[in-house]
């Protein structure tokens, strides 16, 4: 990129060069989701009464943005989503899975995850959480 000015007197007046160089934007993996009631691996259903809390950290999201929530059980799945709107980019975000949703996969396993929608039309995903729920 080079510009120049021509000042009043008809002199010309020239920028120096410089390079700019345009590129996708590299980002860093996504933080795995945090499963607030669950101990290690295990979660106990009696502790899902209220629902169960899944934490969102270091996604470094902006305004626009799209959070999808995806609980994948043997049976059927959950899903949850948000749009990032002004003040929510900078906090972790939480979502409330619903008791009905545990209580159907008692003894079993539920993998949770999430991915994001990018400004720039990329799509993120999470590694996996996988649950045991029991009783």
């Amino acid at each position: 990129v080079q510009y120049c000015i021509e000042q009043k007197s008809g002199a010309i007046r020239e920028s120096g060069v410089t390079r700019v160089n345009i590129a996708p934007l590299v980002r860093g993996e996504l933080a795995m989701p945090q499963v607030l009631e669950a101990e290690g691996r295990v979660l106990d259903v009696k502790d899902t009464i209220d629902g169960v809390s899944v934490v969102i950290s270091n996604a470094q999201l902006e305004v626009g943005e799209l959070v999808y929530l995806k609980c994948d059980g043997e049976f059927f799945f959950h899903r949850d989503d948000r749009e990032i709107s002004s003040g929510m980019e900078v906090e972790p975000l939480a979502f409330i899975v619903p008791h009905r949703f545990w209580r159907e996969h008692i003894n079993t396993v539920v993998r949770v995850s999430y991915s994001v929608e990018r400004l720039d039309d990329v799509s993120q995903v999470s590694e996996g959480v996988l649950l045991h729920v029991q009783e």
